[in-house]
């Protein structure tokens, strides 16, 4: 099973945000086990360290952000992801453009705490809460 972590989970993880922390430490917990495949998109990696300079020195996050790349796959959007996703209506770009990301990766699972509406019979989108019932059964 593979999973497309948002990068929000990825943030929960990393920075232990609670009340979040919990769930996504356990799907990566699963990851470290080797039971699922967990990915991120190349633009996601940019977006963390960014965000996690409020937070941490250079050198932390180097560190930490080195040690999260042995656990995830790293994802690129090549050009024929965006223009799908500049072609979905009603949708947030960068939603679409990870969402297509994860299609052609052939993602079982988007994970995330973002409400995305997109309906796909291969693409699940769930919450680390749903995800993490779906693989206790």
């Amino acid at each position: 099973m593979i999973v497309l972590l948002d990068t929000n989970i990825s943030l929960d993880f990393l920075l232990k945000r609670e009340p979040f922390f919990e769930p996504a430490s356990r799907i990566l917990e699963m990851v470290k086990d080797d039971k699922i495949k967990a990915c991120i998109t190349a633009s996601s990696v940019t977006d963390i360290y960014y965000i996690m300079r409020r937070y941490k020195s250079q050198e932390e996050r180097v560190l930490m952000l080195s040690e999260y790349l042995k656990l995830v796959e790293i994802i690129s959007t090549t050009k024929t992801d965006i223009i799908k996703a500049l072609k979905m209506k009603n949708t947030d770009f960068e939603d679409a453009a990870m969402f297509q990301s994860g299609k052609r990766r052939k993602v079982d699972y988007i994970v995330t705490r973002d409400k995305i509406e997109f309906t796909d019979k291969i693409v699940k989108i769930v919450t680390p809460e749903e995800f993490l019932r779906i693989v206790r059964k």
